[in-house]
This record gives structure tokens, sequence and C-alpha cells, in this order.
């Protein structure tokens, strides 16, 4: 068993996006305060499990101040021959700022390693860590609060600016849609 289909197989039914066949696309959805955010990923081959991770819980424990650390909206996870690729994406207004969307994506990544626990006592099955790709997104509608004051023009040529976080490195992308061969690069 794979794991897309064993995530598909195992998480409740709101937890999981739905797509269209047809058309090959998963729209991601954000509601931000002062906007709905939404991002379109086409060109999606049927090995694909999006995960809305809002929908799944992650442990309190984490946060000494109570409740649960907050994490980023979506996990989009697929697999080739050789390799597995987790995607994830959390969608804000603004780019530049905070650092609290950062830190969100951060945090989401104790939530894969359980699903991947999970996948490995149900299954039988491991995913080594050299098999395993992991990538962090963030998509805003704009890249920062003043459009002609902006500190980072973003060049229209290219889908991805990168940034350094802590341990991670973070592609972020103004676009509304987004080609699914390029989410498994960089």
């Amino acid at each position: 068993m794979t794991l897309t289909a064993w995530l598909g197989e195992n998480l409740s039914a709101k937890a999981l996006m739905c797509r269209s066949k047809s058309t090959r696309s998963i729209i991601l959805e954000a509601k931000d305060k002062n906007a709905g955010i939404s991002l379109e990923i086409f060109g999606v081959p049927d090995a694909v499990t999006a995960i809305h991770l809002d929908r799944v819980r992650h442990l309190a424990a984490l946060n000494p101040n109570g409740g649960p650390k907050p994490i980023c909206d979506y996990l989009v996870v697929t697999q080739t021959d050789d390799k597995c690729f987790a995607i994830f994406f959390d969608l804000k207004r603004t780019l530049l700022g905070t650092v609290k969307p950062r830190e969100q994506l951060r945090w989401s990544l104790p939530l894969l390693s359980y699903l991947l626990s999970a996948f490995e006592v149900d299954s039988g099955e491991k995913v080594p860590d050299s098999k395993m790709a992991v990538s962090y997104i963030l998509v805003g509608q704009k890249s920062s609060h003043l459009w002609d004051k902006q500190s980072v023009r973003y060049d229209p040529t290219r889908i991805f600016e990168t940034e350094q976080h802590g341990a991670i490195k973070i592609r972020r992308s103004v676009a509304r849609a987004i080609p699914f061969s390029e989410l498994l690069g960089g």
C-alpha cells in the first residue's frame, strides 16, 4: 500500500480535500481577516492526497501556553516510484511582516511525523528518510501591505522566491495558480 492511498483511506472525509478528476486540479482556500485567499494547483496526478490541516488536531502538550501550536493550512502528499513528497502550504493575505506564518510551517512537521508513524504501524511499511522530501510553501495575495513600496519585487518569470527561516527553506509565491510539477522542485 502506498502512503497516499493509506492517507486517503484513514483520514476523515472532512480532512481530505476533494479534487476535480476532470480538471485534475486542487483548490486550496483560506479565510483571512480581510479576504479569502485561494490557490489552484493544476496538472495533479492521480497519486496525490491533499489534507486540510485545520481539520486534523495537533497535540496541545507541545505549547506551554495551553492550546495547540498553530500549524499551516494544508499538506499535499504524493509519491513517485522512488520518492515521497510532502508539501506544506500556508495561505496568508501578505507574505512579508510577522514570522507567524513561518512558524506555522515549522510546527507542522511533527504532524507529518505522526502520520508517517501511523502508516508504518498500520501497514508494516516504512518510508525511509532518504526517500522523503519535505518542502514548505507560503502563498499570499500580495507580498507586502503596500503595493507601491514593496521591499521585495517578485520576478514575473519565476513562480517562487526563496527564504531561509531557521532550519527550513520556504518558497514564497503570490501566484494564483501553480502547476503541480513546480511543487516538486526546490
